[in-house]
């Protein structure tokens, strides 16, 4: 699949309106994984599809999120799928991941995210930003923790093209 962002230089004036059925994904009762919550999306356009993968808790005891996916032609009505796209597996991850950012670079597609310490445990909050890819949006090859150790780093993002050209 090969996936395609418009330039960071051109979307600088594309209007942004709150679609007026917001919000367009809400919690899946029947779906155990996303039954309570369902928020900060990472969303991906490939000129046909716009795909999603998104945070979403099943319950708030150990506050584990997975993320799920979801795609859409119209960028408003999305087609969720019911099993969990992207799980925590790794024991980096044992405590959560969150935060879902996609990328397309030379045609492959990079999914940051962020994932958590034992805060659950001892109430210390940090956390480190891991990479990942794929390229159908459920089958990801996790490339490891790419923050450095003891950053508490939330916010990593790679961008499509180089800046300052």
């Amino acid at each position: 699949m090969v996936l395609r962002t418009d330039s960071l230089y051109n979307t600088a004036k594309m209007p942004l309106d709150r679609h007026n059925e917001n919000p367009i994904l809400i919690p899946n009762e029947d779906t155990w994984w996303e039954s309570e919550a369902v928020f900060n999306p990472a969303v991906l356009y490939d000129g046909n599809k716009v795909h999603m993968l998104y945070r979403a808790i099943g319950e708030y005891e150990h506050y584990i999120s997975r993320f799920g996916y979801a795609y859409s032609t119209d960028g408003f009505n999305f087609e969720r799928q019911n099993e969990i796209a992207f799980r925590p597996t790794e024991g980096y991850e044992n405590y959560g991941i969150e935060d879902p950012r996609l990328v397309t670079i030379d045609n492959e597609v990079f999914l940051t995210y962020v994932v958590l310490s034992d805060y659950v445990a001892k109430g210390t909050i940090t956390s480190s930003s891991a990479l990942a890819t794929n390229d159908d949006f459920r089958n990801h090859i996790r490339l490891g923790i790419i923050s450095s150790k003891g950053s508490d780093n939330k916010d990593l993002v790679l961008f499509s093209e180089k800046m300052n050209q």
